[in-house]
């Protein structure tokens, strides 16, 4: 009986029942009828397959981004595996139909159906299911392609901050250090974006925590979420905050509409005006669009800016200096340099003000007053044996300041005057960010010219002549400005009108520039100083 099994199933064509593995390899033999071959193996077996897939993707939901990639990724792979099972069945039973007494007009409809099945696999795998599954296959890597997160506890014990990216796998991170930190209510957010899903996470954990949001630096792309996400959201002066579209490889335009709703839903219960959101998810994925602060507020994306004097310094910020020197914070403040060789003494303390700052936790404000009070002491005691063009130089600055931001700014460029800059609540305010455009460059050029100047001993000072050039400038003064003189010889600790008092400087010392002799000027200075 069994040869005669054999000898039947040798035949073209032919089928006799059996186990799954010989149904199996009877259809992969082309023995199965055709009508069967195509619309139960094929038609019937693919949706199946279809479904299988998405009950498969629901299961493991919540298991993680890369668990979740490993299975569809499998998933996809058997799928595919079995369509070249089903292919080549139906087209050996198309080949054998005729043979086994089917029509030629079935056959032929037969041959129709795999072409266009063939045609058709093969357009959506070279133009979705190709790229999608590299895009899964990076994330099971671990995405070595987007940053690793850096997750930091800052010194005060109330901030932490999140760097780099956003790769799968991070949110389990993120929430197993938070965990561990529960007096942190306060999240910096200087990170350049990744994985939606990991973001989104992210976020409720932060949400859930009441946690406050702050972007000193850059935030970008997904990571922007995670920022939404705070109960109060502050940006600093300066920072940059990206929106784009998100994406993935090979995804359906409603697949890339899905992907998108989650981060639309975060936006929307955040609070965040329609317009915006339409805005930011209209910007393509290879593309960036940074709204300016003023949009941000009005748009509810952002409760308020800083200028250095709410929160710590940024970790990352921090070592960079440390390790390179306070002269590296960027080109602007490269001066530094010439100062640690004029003064080595000076630069030492400024270093260690620095350190000892960062170490208690203080804000950026509070450091860089502390740092800056050190050197505006020592102009302080160089300025009577600085040179002649060193002190007019130190005027021209003064004179340009005042130009600048006499009628914007009035208040915090007086500020400056006396080494820092603060709020009402007296809380120090990083000058680089409160003053938009300030020059610290050649601030730091007049710093240097002066020290580098000094001589040992105080200049001379001619009373007499700088007596007259003060007369002179009175003069001009009472017709240009009548009141200026007045505000000039005021108590500035009791000043209310800050622009009126700014412009009133700006005239006297334009005066001095205009009306005295160059050769008198740096007289005349060190009369005022001393």
């Amino acid at each position: 009986m069994d040869t005669a099994l054999s000898s039947i199933r040798a035949v073209p064509g032919r089928y006799v029942k059996g186990t799954l593995f010989e149904y199996l390899s009877e259809h992969w033999r082309g023995n199965l009828p055709l009508a069967k071959a195509y619309w139960l193996n094929f038609v019937a077996v693919s949706a199946s397959i279809v479904v299988v897939l998405g009950v498969t993707i629901a299961a493991v939901q919540n298991t993680g981004l890369r668990i979740m990639a490993a299975v569809a990724l499998f998933c996809c792979l058997v799928g595919y595996a079995c369509f070249v099972w089903q292919m080549v069945g139906v087209y050996r039973s198309a080949r054998f139909h005729v043979r086994r007494g089917g029509s030629r007009f079935g056959a032929a409809c037969g041959w129709l159906g795999l072409i266009l099945a063939i045609g058709g696999n093969a357009f959506v795998s070279s133009k979705h299911f190709i790229p999608w599954a590299r895009g899964e296959a990076t994330i099971v890597l671990g995405d070595p392609s987007i940053p690793r997160m850096g997750i930091e506890l800052m010194p005060s014990g109330r901030e932490a901050e999140i760097t780099g990216g956003l790769p799968a796998g991070c949110a389990r991170e993120f929430r197993d250090i938070i965990a561990h930190a529960p007096t942190v209510n306060v999240l910096h957010v200087n990170n350049t974006g990744g994985r939606v899903y990991e973001a989104l996470n992210i976020a409720k954990i932060v949400t859930a925590r009441g946690m406050t949001t702050y972007i000193s630096v850059e935030c970008e792309s997904a990571a922007t979420v995670i920022f939404l996400a705070g109960r109060e959201r502050y940006v600093a002066n300066g920072a940059k905050v990206g929106f784009h579209a998100g994406s993935f490889p090979g995804m359906l335009t409603s697949q890339l509409f899905e992907l998108n709703a989650g981060v639309r839903e975060a936006m929307l219960t955040a609070g965040v005006n329609a317009d915006f959101i339409e805005r930011a998810l209209a910007t393509p994925p290879t593309e960036m669009w940074y709204p300016s602060v003023d949009e941000m507020i009005q748009a509810g994306v952002v409760t308020g800016i800083t200028h250095g004097e709410r929160f710590g310094i940024s970790p990352v910020v921090a070592r960079h200096i440390e390790k390179s020197g306070l002269d590296e914070i960027s080109l602007s403040f490269s001066y530094l340099k010439k100062l640690r060789e004029i003064d080595p003494d000076m630069y030492a303390n400024m270093v260690r003000a620095f350190h000892e700052g960062v170490a208690a936790g203080l804000s950026e404000g509070d450091i860089g007053a502390n740092v800056r009070k050190i050197v505006i002491a020592k102009v302080a005691l160089v300025q009577l044996r600085a040179s002649d063009e060193a002190l007019r130089h130190m005027m021209r600055l003064w004179i340009s300041l005042l130009e600048k931001y006499k009628d914007t700014q009035p208040k915090e460029v007086l500020q400056t005057f006396g080494g820092q800059v603060a709020d009402d609540a007296n809380s120090n305010l990083s000058i680089g960010r409160v003053l938009p455009d300030y020059p610290i460059a050649e601030e730091g050029e007049v710093i240097v010219e002066l020290m580098a100047s000094a001589a040992r001993e105080e200049r001379p000072i001619d009373k007499e002549q700088a007596s007259q050039d003060l007369s002179t400038v009175a003069k001009v003064l009472n017709q240009k400005a009548p009141n200026a003189i007045s505000i000039l010889v005021a108590d500035q600790k009791q000043v209310k009108d800050y622009r009126t008092t700014a412009n009133a400087f700006w005239f006297y010392y334009t005066t001095i520039r205009d009306e005295v002799p160059r050769s008198h000027q740096a007289n005349l200075l060190r009369y005022m100083l001393k």
